[in-house]
């Protein structure tokens, strides 16, 4: 499933943001894959509330991260750390099953 939603490159991608190496604006076009695949349960990792929120909002609602700062009541840069750690959890998700294919 993941060969599907994902070329080499957009992992790549995930990966650079998820080491900070580049913005999130370089990854925003994979969130909404990412997230259709963690509210699906096809990524099985833990996210705290703020978070998932994240993800929702960016990934599902296609929210500006000023949009849902306000609507959460949270900074922009806390709502932006939140959502690089919920990259970092998932990109650690999607790097295992690559690594473990490649074994098979």
């Amino acid at each position: 499933e993941l060969e599907l939603a994902f070329t080499g490159y957009d992992l790549k991608r995930l990966e650079a943001y998820a080491d900070n190496i580049v913005d999130y604006h370089m990854v925003v076009d994979l969130i909404p894959a990412v997230a259709r695949l963690y509210f699906l349960d096809r990524i099985p990792v833990g996210l705290s509330f703020t978070q998932a929120a994240a993800l929702v909002g960016i990934g599902l609602q296609h929210k500006t991260v000023d949009d849902l700062s306000a609507e959460l009541k949270i900074e922009a840069r806390q709502l932006l750390a939140n959502f690089n750690k919920a990259v970092v959890r998932l990109v650690r998700f999607l790097r295992g099953v690559r690594e473990r294919a490649a074994d098979a």
